[in-house]
């Protein structure tokens, strides 16, 4: 094969680039390939040719390719044990059976395999490279699709692992499909996918603990009502209790019909103990208070006593008893 057929790309006139790896022992055909798919337009394909299937491995390696077209009949290695190997080596890459064999027994083999389609070469030229085209095109479209949706879904799965919230959505049945890094953390799972199947009673909850959770569920889903701000208490997987406000709103399908609920936690267990303690503080304030009323009441009472006393028979007893009940008053007071 000469390095003009090896090295042949059409380069590409959009963003949509699709990256074709073409095998064929035939360095003639590759060039037919190469120039056909240029004259009926197709401009953003870009084709790498080859026409040693022993390379293709590090060729897989070193470049990222949308699809790989391949001939069946080739020396050392057909186009089915080329498929092989590369799936044995990991590859998922979209492939196409391009050959002159047409029997039946192979089409059904390449596709019992996983072979993603099989095209027969003909004598219509034309007709076969519209096919050919279509296919990859088809491929290509599917193959972009599930980038986006892979990509959109990482993107989610960053946002609900970054925010601070404790995240979790469950079925109609409170079983777990979901949930994020913090969730996990807290519930003693682990990880976010371990998650998936579980229920209540599979976590680090006490067993009193998960019915109340599956309660909340149970009142949220059938009365279609959010709850929220729920104070509940929660065992950690270290033994320790924590405390945590949490909000469980309805999940609905595209009919609105009620499919299950989505659940955030905020752990306040700090902030709950910050408030139990100021509520002890400000109560043993109260209870210090009444007992120096109570003291001053019981003084003045005792002065009130010993002043009329006083009057009655002009005792300077009685009136050092007011004096020292005055002293014992100011003793209260400092």
């Amino acid at each position: 094969m000469n390095s003009g057929v090896k090295d042949s790309l059409i380069k590409l006139g959009t963003d949509e680039t699709i990256n074709i790896l073409h095998i064929d022992d035939d360095d003639g055909f590759l060039e037919l390939t190469q120039a056909y798919l240029a004259h009926i337009g197709e401009s953003n394909f870009k084709l790498d040719s080859i026409s040693d299937p022993e390379q293709v491995s590090n060729k897989v390696k070193n470049a990222e390719y949308d699809i790989i077209v391949s001939d069946y009949k080739m020396p050392i290695i057909d186009g089915l044990e080329l498929f092989n190997k590369l799936k044995e080596q990991g590859s998922a890459i979209p492939f196409i059976l391009f050959t002159g064999h047409s029997r039946e027994e192979i089409a059904i083999k390449a596709l019992n395999l996983g072979v993603d389609y099989y095209i027969t070469k003909g004598i219509d030229v034309k007709s076969q490279y519209k096919e050919l085209s279509h296919i990859i095109k088809t491929i290509a479209k599917h193959k972009n699709a599930e980038r986006k949706l892979r990509r959109s879904e990482e993107l989610l799965r960053t946002v609900i692992d970054n925010i601070p919230q404790i995240i979790f959505w469950k079925n109609r049945d409170s079983v777990y499909l979901g949930c994020n890094k913090n969730f996990a953390q807290v519930s003693g799972v682990g990880t976010p996918d371990l998650i998936v199947g579980k229920t209540d009673f599979d976590l680090s909850w006490k067993n009193s603990e998960s019915y109340t959770c599956r309660e909340y569920d149970r009142n949220v889903m059938e009365s279609d009502t959010p709850q929220y701000h729920v104070l509940e208490e929660l065992r950690q997987p270290d033994g320790t209790d924590a405390f945590f406000d949490t909000n469980k709103i309805p999940l609905r399908d595209e009919k609105e019909n009620i499919i299950g609920l989505l659940g955030t936690y905020e752990n306040i267990t700090k902030r709950k103990e910050s408030e139990d303690a100021l509520k002890k503080q400000k109560e043993e304030l109260a209870e210090y208070v009444d007992s120096m009323k109570r003291d001053l009441c019981v003084s003045l009472k005792e002065m009130e006593g010993h002043i009329d006393i006083f009057k009655e028979e002009k005792n300077e007893n009685y009136l050092n008893k007011v004096v020292k009940t005055i002293n014992n008053l100011k003793k209260i007071l400092k």
